[in-house]
């Protein structure tokens, strides 16, 4: 009887042995295996560690280098001729020395300045002498009337072209009076002929910055400070340029006694 019970019990736990699945058991290999599979995945490789493999491909375009402002092309500076006017005569005493300028790119701006400067003066001369003859019509006599121009050429390094013109005319008096004109002139092609504020970035408060170093500059003479009348440069206000300055121009009286000539400032 007892013999059968155990017999009984022993297939019931067979049979749930069998019913419960196969149990996996781990030997030591298989255990080492485990650990390294369930471990973290191994980093990819990269390009900085691994010269063989592929550079990664850039998230933003490379940008070109930068370019530089290209150079002027060098050029020859401008050929200035002396063309004089001289003659006398009852009414008048005339000694012109006009600048004539040749090898500019643009003809028809050059053609433009040697008449204009030529007609300039020639005009003043004759309205002189015609003041001259007036005189004597009126009054039964006249000044000994003269008119003179002479010229220097204060930049000419074949781009820009700057040219300072004296004119002395005298219709009786003590003095004669002295006027100052100029040509300031940008060799290209179309050319330009330049004006104060050409000179300056649009809008940059040039005539202030002007004034600012005009009036430093007489505060710091004490023979001009309370002696000029100074107070702002003009609209067309004269001026040449220099290799490395800016000079303002003024006429004699226009901002100071007669004996402190022609105010420059640079």
């Amino acid at each position: 009887m007892k013999t059968k019970s155990f017999i009984i019990l022993i297939a019931t736990f067979i049979m749930i042995f069998m019913s419960s699945g196969c149990i996996i058991i781990n030997t030591p290999a298989d255990s080492d295996a485990l650990a390294t599979n369930t471990s973290s995945p191994a980093p990819l490789a990269s390009s900085a560690h691994n010269p063989t493999a592929p550079a990664a491909s850039a998230s933003m375009p490379v940008p070109p280098p930068p370019t530089t402002a290209p150079t002027p092309t060098p050029l020859a500076p401008l050929t200035v001729t002396d063309h004089p006017t001289q003659y006398a005569n009852t009414y008048i005493s005339v000694d012109i020395h006009c600048p004539e300028i040749s090898g500019m790119q643009d003809a028809a701006m050059q053609n433009g300045i040697n008449s204009g400067v030529r007609d300039y003066l020639q005009n003043q001369s004759t309205a002189l002498e015609q003041q001259s003859v007036l005189d004597e019509t009126n009054y039964g006599a006249h000044a000994a009337y003269s008119y003179a121009s002479s010229y220097n050429v204060m930049r000419n390094d074949g781009h820009l072209l700057s040219i300072l013109i004296a004119i002395q005319s005298y219709e009786g008096g003590a003095h004669p009076a002295n006027t100052y004109a100029t040509i300031n002139a940008q060799n290209s092609n179309p050319g330009d002929q330049l004006t104060l504020a050409d000179l300056f970035v649009s809008g940059t408060d040039y005539v202030s910055d002007i004034n600012s170093e005009i009036n430093a500059a007489i505060a710091a003479d004490p023979t001009m400070s309370g002696t000029f009348w100074f107070t702002t440069i003009g609209a067309g206000q004269t001026f040449y340029l220099t290799d490395t300055q800016l000079v303002i121009v003024f006429d004699p009286y226009s901002i100071a006694p007669g004996a402190y000539g022609a105010p420059m400032f640079e």
